[in-house]
């Protein structure tokens, strides 16, 4: 399974949200974080591990191979961090043209490279455009997390971007609300999805609008690699939230078009 996660306009809350999606399905699953953001990683500064090998490397050896890359080669490229009880990752370098052509390299094939049996990927694809390197990840996703406040800037870049990201990804969108939300309540942003869909002639793939998350500091402190976790962290606001999102996401049916 592939869930990707972007954000209307590169909100810091795609990384730790990427990370504790990843880290709560590890819980029953085997799942690895990848971090194909083409405006460059976080990750490996957060939590002070290497950058390589990474997705660079792993995007020039799979452009060399003729078999494939298997969980074993792809086990190379992976670091364990230390959060979310220790979740499987494969960061980029912060910035560079490097990691663009990482992403376009792996996002090859409808990210065939990622996609092992019985894995879950969560994929950080940073802003969501259909410029994007990443944006063939946004494709072949399974489910697809769009982070965006409640703010009127973020609805009007939602109605512009909603009619080429439907018809991209269909029925497997799901919208979700960054904490701290803004001028605009839940319903109000629903209403505001719904008029959008309807514009764009597409009523029967109304995305579900889900939040907000929880303003939880000492959570996302962890998830960015500020602190350490404590013994509950698995039970604070933010990880119950995105428990009950990671629910939502893998009990919803598959739509038409992800590869799995």
């Amino acid at each position: 399974m592939l869930i990707t996660v972007g954000s209307l306009k590169g909100q810091p809350a795609v990384t730790t949200t990427a990370l504790g999606l990843a880290a709560v399905l590890s819980a029953g699953a085997r799942v690895l974080l990848v971090e194909a953001d083409p405006s460059g990683g976080d990750l490996a500064s957060n939590f002070r591990v290497p950058i390589a090998p990474g997705l660079v490397e792993l995007a020039s050896q799979t452009s060399t191979l003729v078999s494939g890359v298997d969980a074993a080669v792809l086990e190379r490229f992976t670091r364990r961090l230390p959060a979310g009880g220790g979740v499987s990752a494969i960061v980029a370098p912060p910035a560079g043209s490097r990691t663009v052509a990482a992403v376009a390299v792996v996002a090859v094939g409808r990210g065939r490279v990622l996609r092992q049996p019985d894995v879950t990927v969560v994929a950080d694809v940073g802003r969501v455009s259909p410029a994007s390197a990443a944006w063939p990840l946004m494709e072949a996703a399974d489910r697809m997390v769009l982070m965006m406040r409640g703010r009127l800037g973020d609805l009007a870049h939602l109605h512009g971007l909603l009619p080429e990201l439907l018809a991209a990804v269909g029925g497997r969108l799901t919208i979700v609300l960054c904490a701290g939300g803004g001028g605009y309540r839940p319903a109000q942003v629903t209403d505001s999805v719904h008029t959008a869909v309807r514009e764009a002639g597409l009523p029967s793939l109304c995305p579900p609008v889900w939040g907000p998350l929880p303003h939880d500091e000492t959570t996302a402190r962890m998830l960015a690699g500020e602190r350490k976790p404590h013994k509950k962290w698995r039970h604070t606001p933010l990880m119950r939230a995105l428990d009950e999102l990671a629910a939502d996401l893998t009990r919803q049916p598959a739509a038409t078009g992800g590869g799995r």
